[in-house]
């Protein structure tokens, strides 16, 4: 958003967009973008909230307008960003090519690029997985006060086609490096605190039949999960950007008319 802001190139390495369980907040004025922030309410294990427009779509739109204004030079090609004179970096790029800008000041966002590289003290880890038996339910989100499965983000499956309500999940957790190399931290555990969650939740599985001692009740499965996979990202650096209307005057002329 700074780039969009100030219609400056803007250089990234390895760029990741905003997974799809970040939200804008409902009073956030996108209407420059040409973009509603549309209200929605997600249910969490005891109430529901009002959020506003998932995050990646304002990123592909921004990308999409600063891409087309010349403003993202290598379109995520960059393999390193190195500092070889005051003013002046060196940007690595695939097929052994680099290129070199000079430049009167410099905003880094994220982490020490121009640096080298330290270890962050926590990882943001992702473990997907794919719901066998439990897939219908009314939550959203679940929360928890362990970093070890913090958050449990339910989502439309995507190995089923079409419109449905049947939904896979994926936990996140923010654990140290020490934490990453023990058992007790692996996604197999992960699993199972997932389970009692969702257990605790009253989420139960497929039907299996009715009850014999009380035909008018339904027996049903336990809820039946497993891992798909497991992603380890540092831990993202706390900024607050919010959109703010650009001052390239180009720029604006696609945002006003595209």
């Amino acid at each position: 958003m700074v780039g969009y802001k100030e219609g400056c190139p803007v250089i990234t390495l390895n760029p990741k967009e905003p997974l799809f369980f970040e939200n804008y907040d409902v009073s956030v004025d996108l209407s420059f973008l040409g973009i509603e922030n549309s209200k929605r309410t997600i249910t969490k294990r005891n109430r529901q909230i009002t959020v506003g427009i998932e995050k990646y779509k304002v990123y592909r739109r921004v990308a999409f307008l600063m891409s087309l204004a010349g403003l993202l030079p290598f379109s995520g090609k960059a393999i390193s960003v190195r500092k070889v004179d005051e003013n002046k970096v060196r940007v690595v790029l695939d097929r052994a090519r680099s290129a070199s800008f000079t430049y009167d000041k410099s905003v880094v966002v994220g982490c020490d690029l121009l640096e080298p590289k330290i270890p962050p003290d926590k990882h943001m880890v992702l473990d997907w997985m794919d719901v066998r038996s439990g897939m219908i339910h009314p939550y959203d989100v679940m929360e928890n006060s362990s970093d070890f499965v913090n958050c449990i983000y339910f989502y439309p499956s995507n190995r089923i086609d079409g419109n449905h309500d049947r939904k896979d999940l994926v936990s996140v957790s923010y654990l140290t490096s020490e934490q990453l190399r023990s058992y007790e931290y692996t996604d197999t555990y992960a699993r199972f605190s997932i389970l009692e969650h969702m257990k605790i939740a009253g989420i139960r599985g497929a039907r299996n039949g009715r009850d014999t001692k009380n035909p008018e009740k339904y027996k049903y499965y336990a809820v039946k999960i497993e891992t798909g996979r497991r992603e380890v990202l540092p831990m993202p650096t706390k900024i607050t950007m919010r959109p703010q209307p650009t001052e390239h005057s180009y720029l604006r002329h696609l945002t006003e008319n595209m």
